[in-house]
């Protein structure tokens, strides 16, 4: 499983707001205390793949489907305009 950057600071507004029982700094923990999460960063090669997939308006969410394009990778999501798009498929999906 990889973790696009952007959802990292995704996790940090979220905690920020006291909108889940837990601090950032506890998700930050178990993912550099494996190896089974690797980050990926916020890179040229994404940003140029954000072209590809300009159906998603929301830019955190173009972003993070453009990271699972370039790593030809299924995403774990319920946003149904990144389902809707069929630029990914997503984990669940059949």
């Amino acid at each position: 499983m990889v973790v696009p950057s952007i959802v990292l600071l995704e996790c940090l507004y979220v905690c920020e707001k006291k909108r889940i029982g837990f601090e950032f700094r506890e998700i930050m923990l178990k993912i550099q205390g494996t190896f089974n999460y690797p980050v990926y960063p916020l890179d040229e090669r994404v940003v140029l793949e954000c072209q590809n997939v300009s159906k998603i308006k929301e830019p955190h969410d173009r972003i993070i489907v453009a990271t699972a394009r370039l790593l030809n990778a299924k995403l774990i999501t319920k946003d149904a305009d990144v389902i809707n798009s069929k630029l990914v498929k997503a984990a669940w999906e059949s």
